[in-house]
């Protein structure tokens, strides 16, 4: 269940930064490709909005409190610390992020 929970919250985080930044302030498709075999669960989010790398920028530092540290990448870093593998690349101006997690 936990598993289930890291994903799902995981999942929702990453399309709602595609819904909110990759097109903006117009509008356009995300395809999301899922995958679950052999223990992993893979999910693939495709875009064709702004082309972003969200794990070329640095982690937030989590010491600060809120008042010091700036807006954003909170997101990012809980995915990458609840998730398996995190994996960027930019293929035929797409953004493709997946995402994994090995089901015990």
């Amino acid at each position: 269940m936990k598993q289930q929970m890291q994903i799902e919250v995981a999942v929702e985080e990453i399309f709602i930064n595609i819904a909110n930044y990759a097109y903006a302030p117009l509008t356009g498709s995300a395809e999301i490709d899922f995958l679950c075999e052999n223990g992993v669960a893979e999910i693939t989010f495709i875009d064709n909005g702004v082309s972003y790398d969200p794990l070329a920028k640095a982690d937030p530092d989590i010491t600060l409190s809120a008042r010091e540290r700036p807006i954003g990448g909170l997101e990012i870093l809980m995915v990458k610390k609840t998730m398996d593998d995190v994996l960027y690349r930019s293929e035929n101006d797409c953004n493709i992020l997946t995402i994994r997690k090995y089901i015990k």
